[in-house]
């Protein structure tokens, strides 16, 4: 018994194809950008179509993967644009799917526990930060005596946080940034955390290139560990190379390549908060996370934990 997510987010749009032991075994990302060329916080009818025809296309390859149910999920550049409406219009029509367009806080929650499903053996009794940094939004969740205790979001993610700077930026811009969007309880709970735990392509790209990668293996990547000097290394070697560089040395897509600088600044200001020394990686996130919690509810609404 299969399962799929589709997962639209704000840079890219993620068919994950789940057996029925939570196993991944298809990945397609498919880089539309959703959240570039936004004019009064409506996304433009261009990218909506495209979407539409994508999904549609995905729904039928799913049918052909013997799927129980598709479950398509929106993120950041849905909730926050003022014509999501259109969206629910448009895909609450087809059949054998659940669409939702999850809150913050859902994303945050959804993301970790679909990442601590498949890494309970590594972070079992510790307290662990967990990071989900997407195109549009970060995710962040503590996980603490066995079960997830706290999650937020905020609104600033790689790529939004290159629309946000005319040119790359400083660390120390990225830093204040990323503090103006921290409440200083989270900054709290952040700064007792032994382990981190890294979801999302800044982190999965940073474990690829640390291990010499060329092309992406997800069983190269999941479980992951490396520490925080392993990290400065790679972000001193990175940021001096050009995007150019990035794409061609590290065969990455282009509208991942010129998201690279900004999602290792990311990384790294968020572990200004943290005194954890080693960072695991995980594949999984929020796909995982959507159904596990769509069998826990036994097909009932798609609802957060």
């Amino acid at each position: 018994m299969n399962y799929v997510c589709i997962d639209i987010g704000t840079n890219s749009i993620k068919y994950n194809l789940f057996g029925s032991k939570m196993n991944l075994l298809k990945k397609e990302i498919f880089y539309i950008r959703l959240g570039e060329g936004i004019k009064n916080n409506r996304i433009c009818t261009e990218k909506i179509n495209k979407t539409e025809r994508l999904i549609k296309r995905l729904i039928n390859n799913a049918e052909k993967d013997r799927v129980k149910k598709v479950l398509i999920i929106g993120t950041s550049a849905l909730r926050n644009c003022k014509n999501k409406t259109v969206f629910d219009r448009k895909f609450k029509k087809f059949t054998n799917t659940k669409f939702k367009i999850l809150t913050g806080k859902e994303e945050a929650l959804l993301s970790a526990r679909g990442a601590i499903h498949s890494m309970a053996e590594k972070v079992s009794g510790v307290r662990v930060l967990i990071i989900d940094i997407g195109a549009g939004s970060t995710e962040i969740a503590i996980f603490e005596n066995n079960k997830i205790t706290k999650a937020f979001s905020i609104e600033l993610g790689a790529l939004s946080l290159k629309l946000l700077f005319k040119k790359k930026p400083q660390l120390t811009e990225v830093l204040s940034a990323v503090k103006e969007k921290i409440p200083g309880r989270l900054a709290k709970h952040m700064e007792r955390s032994r382990y981190v735990l890294g979801i999302g392509g800044s982190f999965t790209t940073s474990a690829a290139i640390i291990q010499g990668i060329k092309k992406y293996a997800p069983s190269k990547i999941e479980k992951f560990c490396y520490c925080k000097k392993d990290f400065i290394d790679l972000q001193k070697k990175l940021l001096k190379k050009t995007v150019k560089d990035i794409k061609k040395t590290y065969n990455l897509h282009a509208k991942r390549a010129d998201l690279v600088h900004y999602g290792i600044l990311m990384i790294n200001s968020l572990l200004n908060f943290c005194p954890a020394e080693k960072i695991f990686i995980s594949n999984y996130g929020i796909a995982k996370g959507a159904i596990l919690n769509y069998i826990v509810n036994k097909g009932g609404r798609l609802n957060y934990p």
